[in-house]
């Protein structure tokens, strides 16, 4: 913690803080569980999910910052989301989901399906994706009405690799990630976060409870730990980094390597911030992109005319997305509309200014892996 000193009630030029919502589907029972098949319907709750909406302010300018335990949010949501805040700017609300497989279908593609594996019908719950949006448009409001002094600290550091594996074939691998601290100026910790890599799919297919999975047992660790409000951002995980489980593990196996892993990261993160210096955040530096993709794929189109898919490209078959970037002193912040493979991610972060550099994936869309072009003829 920062020492108590005479300056601690004198201004700060960095206001910072945060709120939590709870995102647990109720009941449960029955809800479409994202990632691997369709029609794989919850039978309960393992752990609750949340949405976490860190607000920082400096020099006048205002950002959201919010991570939501969901296999992935289409864009149209995430406007949702933002026409539902007030208290800071639409453009400003950044919203990235964890991309855990045991959350509620928002994408729309794991409802029914024929033969177990033909979806026919959208698998997402309009009813939830109010809830989801409702709340977590609360959630940042509540932090922004909350805002005060704040002192930020921030560390880059290399995870442990055995946490961790590529299954993709001659896949690469970041192991990088970065957390940061917000603290009050007289040491009490508003929030602490994660940028690391990793699919949370550790509970697998045969998995019927819903989970938040190891982003979950991470802020349960750092609950414990009194660190704040416990942020987990997604990095480049796509094609595909997942959890180093042991080979064919019982299903009680995968719960205690979820909670091995949280604990691991919630550890490494504890111990980088610890003798992290304070950085000088005068001002936020924001900057924005729309992006038009064509929708070539006749998958993707199919889904789109049958009404599975959450995302509508209308007549000209274009997927409008977008990027974002933002500077605080030598941390820089941007959002990638998707899954980064570890090598695109790699090389987009290099290209980044600043010390400390976090790429939160799945950021404000989802459209899925994306690829160096070398990529496509690999497995």
């Amino acid at each position: 913690t920062f020492p108590t000193d005479p300056e601690a009630d004198m201004p700060h030029p960095l206001q910072a803080a945060a709120a939590v919502a709870d995102l647990t589907p109720r009941p449960a029972e029955g809800t479409f569980l994202a990632g691997f098949a369709p029609n794989r319907r919850a039978t309960g709750v393992l752990d609750p999910l949340e949405a976490g909406a860190l607000v920082v302010e400096a020099a006048g300018e205002r950002l959201a910052l919010v991570t939501v335990d969901s296999i992935g949010l289409m864009r149209d949501t995430v406007q949702r989301i933002r026409e539902a805040v007030t208290r800071v700017p639409a453009e400003r609300v950044w919203v990235c989901a964890t991309h855990s497989h045991a959350t509620p279908d928002t994408m729309g593609i794991w409802g029914p399906a024929l033969l177990g594996f033909l979806p026919y019908k959208t698998g997402d719950d309009p009813a939830y994706i109010d809830y989801l949006v409702t709340r977590v448009a609360a959630a940042v409001d509540e932090a922004a009405d909350a805002l005060g002094p704040a002192r930020l600290r921030a560390a880059s550091f290399q995870m442990d690799a055995r946490w961790t594996r590529n299954d993709r074939t001659e896949g690469g691998r970041d192991d990088g990630a970065v957390a940061l601290s917000f603290d009050t100026p007289s040491g009490e910790r508003i929030a602490t976060l994660l940028n690391y890599a990793s699919h949370p799919e550790t509970l697998w297919e045969k998995n019927r409870l819903v989970s938040a999975d190891f982003p979950g047992a991470f802020r349960a660790r750092l609950r414990e730990l009194t660190a704040g409000v416990p942020l987990f951002f997604q990095g480049n995980l796509g094609g595909m980094l997942t959890p180093n489980t042991p080979p064919k593990p019982s299903q009680d196996e995968r719960q205690r390597f979820v909670t091995d892993m949280g604990a691991a990261l919630a550890a490494a993160t504890m111990e980088a911030l610890k003798d992290a210096d304070e950085i000088a955040a005068n001002e936020i530096e924001v900057r924005h992109a729309e992006v038009a993709l064509p929708a070539a794929n006749w998958r993707f189109r199919l889904m789109d005319r049958v009404g599975l898919l959450a995302r509508p490209t209308g007549p000209d078959r274009i997927a409008h997305t977008e990027v974002n970037r933002a500077r605080l002193g030598p941390v820089t912040i941007a959002t990638f509309p998707g899954e980064a493979l570890p090598e695109v991610g790699l090389a987009i972060k290099a290209a980044l200014p600043g010390e400390h550099r976090l790429l939160c994936c799945l950021g404000c869309d989802e459209i899925g892996y994306v690829l160096e072009p070398a990529m496509f003829t690999r497995k």
